[in-house]
């Protein structure tokens, strides 16, 4: 009986030791190939692992020392940051990389900015290159990409912009504006391609090939899936969800009939064996928590309704624990918001389709479908805005969901799992005074007197989105007493202010001749001994004159500062 039970559970068995193995190897070329071949020695036949772990090790190698350039992000005057199938990879102009180039090369992994850890998100720093060559499929499919989303924009004189997130994958085009109500309503998922679009393209291919065999849609489906890879720009979400789609359409085609959640983690402990480093990448997980809550459902007996929505709640509760404690977003909304707008993405996806084919018949329809998106964007956006939460959640309670979920997911009573919704109402617990964010190119900091709550925040949409909203989201506050919101590149649809004048009460931003206690400058090097004020303590990133009450936040923030005067980072 112990017997059987053990190997009942054997492929979970395999998928926690992959996680205990990438948490113990990542970033250890060695001991990643050490940590596979123990692995898969305990867990599979020898055959199995001298074929498996042979093969794990070559993909891991070659993963490790080669990346694909598929887009140059960032020229800077010496260096230059590229579109990568490893990430952002920042090298120097001598290089010249070009998009379709394979690089082997040596590259270090170097965190983002206030992030620590092996597993920690960040760019790779290419030091140096072993061997380079251009795939010449790959280079002309890119180019093709580029100027298919450049013809969209400028045969609709710039009317068409969401379509190419859509299909290709590029944002370049998009409005922070649309970006930010996708945010809020919780569709996001919709404009980053990835499950969600491979799941569209494998509805597109059943519905519209519905005269034909079950098995011989799948066959076709797999097909049109492997083919999105390179018009999705070869983007890594999208290859991981294509070679899970593919897998168990394979193995439904072939009649083998397994536990499609079982297949799942036997497949995803491969990928956490061949980079061990996914296990720290958001993409990854979120999708994974996706699909695995999905999967754990019983969807015999359901009407499509049902299945629906069934599929949506345990989707939004699986990803929601992680959610919040990484970006400090949620919307339970998005359940009902995702099943409105999936039909729009399908007709916009068919078309856009189409428009490869016959580019001067479909661009009104495109057009049209792309006003439609807008609209019922915002329409879901004024009827679930409501419902958006910015709160984080600490690493206690989010351990305590993501087990209270794994054990929901062994039942028969799955949906249980929407109790996990409730973590919304949790208070945020933060002391008064001053805060500031780990800085950089933007300038922010939050004021917390008793019930009153300030804020202000100056930068790009891409510091507003992935720096200053989860560092407001520890107050859990998106109506602010008092806030001063400047967002360049776009505008704020998150943060409102209750009064509209008046200032902060204890603090002056950019004027030395204020009144209050606290003084802010954005500017570095700006406060001197013609201006300086020895009753009074300033703020600033970087400051040439040195003074007790000077306090430079290019080294000690985030920081507390406290009513008292005692700072905490």
């Amino acid at each position: 009986m112990l017997l059987h039970k053990i190997r009942m559970y054997k492929v979970e068995g395999f998928f926690f030791a992959s996680i205990i193995s990438a948490v113990l190897t990542a970033g250890y070329l060695y001991a990643q190939i050490a940590g596979v071949l123990i692995v898969t020695a305990v867990f599979l036949s020898r055959r199995m692992f001298a074929v498996f772990s042979f093969l794990i090790i070559s993909l891991m190698l070659f993963i490790y020392f080669t990346v694909l350039v598929t887009a140059e992000k960032d020229p800077g005057k010496e260096r230059t940051t590229y579109e990568t199938t490893r990430g952002t990879v920042l090298a120097d102009n001598t290089y010249a990389l070009r998009a379709g180039e394979a690089v082997i090369g040596r590259y270090t992994k170097v965190p983002y900015r206030g992030r620590e850890g092996r597993l920690a998100p960040g760019y790779l720093v290419l030091d140096k290159v072993y061997f380079r060559t251009e795939i010449p499929f790959v280079s002309a499919v890119l180019e093709k990409r580029d100027a298919l989303s450049d013809r969209m924009y400028s045969e609709s004189a710039g009317r068409l912009r969401i379509i190419q997130a859509l299909l290709l994958g590029d944002k370049s085009h998009l409005e922070g504006r649309v970006q930010d109500v996708y945010l809020q309503t919780g569709l996001s998922h919709l404009l980053a391609v990835s499950g969600t679009h491979v799941g569209v393209i494998s509805l597109i291919c059943f519905t519209l090939l519905f005269f034909l065999p079950w098995k011989l849609r799948m066959l076709i489906s797999c097909f049109a899936l492997a083919a999105f890879v390179p018009l999705a720009g070869f983007k890594v979400p999208v290859m991981r969800a294509v070679v899970t789609a593919v897998t168990a359409m394979t193995a439904w085609i072939l009649d083998c009939r397994t536990d499609f959640r079982k297949l799942l983690l036997f497949l995803w402990s491969f990928f956490l064996l061949i980079a061990p480093g996914l296990l720290g990448n958001i993409s990854f997980l979120l999708s994974f928590s996706a699909v695995y809550g999905i999967t754990s459902l019983q969807f015999k007996g359901l009407s499509w309704a049902e299945g629906t929505i069934k599929a949506g709640i345990a989707a939004t509760a699986f990803t929601m624990p992680l959610s919040m404690y990484v970006f400090g977003t949620f919307n339970p909304a998005s359940i009902f918001s995702t099943i409105v707008m999936v039909p729009v993405v399908y007709l916009q996806l068919i078309t856009g389709f189409l428009y490869m084919l016959f580019p001067a018949l479909t661009l009104e329809p495109l057009v049209m479908l792309e006003k439609l998106n807008i609209y019922t964007s915002d329409l879901m956006a004024s009827l679930t805005g409501v419902f958006f939460v910015l709160k984080h959640i600490n690493i206690y309670i989010f351990t305590g969901l993501m087990l209270f979920l794994a054990a929901v997911s062994r039942t028969k009573h799955v949906l249980l799992s929407a109790a996990v919704f409730l973590a919304v109402f949790i208070p945020a617990e933060m002391d008064d005074g001053l805060y500031f964010p780990e800085l950089g190119r933007y300038r922010a900091f939050i004021y917390k007197d008793g019930d009153r709550v300030e804020a202000f925040y100056s930068g790009m949409r891409s510091n507003y989105l992935y720096s200053f909203m989860p560092f407001a989201a520890k107050f859990g506050v998106t109506n602010f007493d008092y806030a001063e919101i400047q967002v360049y590149d776009s505008e704020n649809i998150i943060f409102t202010s209750a009064e509209l004048s008046g200032g902060f009460s204890e603090i002056c931003v950019n004027n030395t001749e204020c009144l209050k206690p606290l003084i802010y400058m954005t500017r570095s090097n700006t406060i001197t001994k013609s201006n300086i004020n020895t009753e009074k303590t300033y703020f600033v990133y970087k400051n040439r004159l040195k003074a007790d009450n000077i306090v430079e936040l290019y080294d000690s923030a985030p920081l507390h500062y406290e009513p008292e005067g005692r700072t905490e980072k």
